[in-house]
């Protein structure tokens, strides 16, 4: 089968000074192969921040690692079935460990040059574990998703991913993930990105918001 796919790399830097003093840098990396059979996609996303209080005195602000594969097995030009695993830690969520593992069905309604969009459904097993001395969360829930590419023009493109993990077993405990990005062509090779992440947990560790934004700005390759 003939393959094809896409590549990139993204980094981002930043810095506050004067009144305030703060550093931070992130760094991402996605992968997609694909044939008429199968398509897989691979991610990463590592991001730290830290602000000083005092000269000489830094606090933690951000320190999170993350990352996801899935493959997708077509059973027709539109259908597939799909396997699917996820990892995250995030030290100021109090998060050791956030792991899923499931399978499901999916269905590319379009896939264009311009313009992609695809909704998949399935079970995985959804896996918490705590920094601190909080009870591990362990569930079934269902995984509904979609994914969106929108070449707005040229040399602009638009991306956006959805995930929603609702539990089976508890009603009250769901968790959700948005990932838009906005990327402007600057040769090409390069880009830029502006990108907005929301996270929605339900049933967070106690002390910690329900709702997390993070928005970054940086500069991207592929190849």
């Amino acid at each position: 089968a003939k393959r094809y796919g896409s590549r990139s790399k993204e980094i981002g830097l930043g810095l506050v000074t004067g009144n305030t003093e703060r550093r931070n840098a992130n760094a991402q990396a996605d992968a997609q192969q694909r044939t008429d059979l199968d398509r897989l996609t691979a991610k990463a996303q590592w991001s730290y921040a830290e602000q000083q209080n005092a000269p000489g005195n830094w606090s933690l602000t951000e320190r999170r690692l993350e990352g996801g594969l899935k493959y997708d097995y077509f059973l027709s030009k539109r259908s597939y079935l799909l396997v699917n695993t996820s990892a995250v830690g995030d030290t100021k969520a109090n998060i050791q460990l956030r792991y899923t593992v499931g399978a499901g069905y999916g269905y590319q309604w379009v896939e264009e040059p311009d313009f992609a969009f695809s909704t998949e459904a399935g079970i995985s097993y959804f896996s918490e574990s705590y920094r601190t001395a909080v009870p591990d969360n362990e569930t079934v829930a269902a995984r509904l998703a979609y994914h969106l590419k929108w070449v707005i023009s040229e040399g602009v493109d638009f991306l956006q991913d959805v995930e929603y993990f609702p539990s089976l077993e508890d009603s009250g405990d769901l968790y959700l993930t948005k990932d838009s990005r906005l990327r402007v062509s600057l040769t090409e090779k390069m880009f830029a990105q502006a990108q907005w992440q929301l996270e929605y947990d339900n049933t967070p560790s106690p002390g910690r918001e329900r709702i997390d934004h993070r928005f970054l700005v940086s500069l991207g390759w592929t190849f």
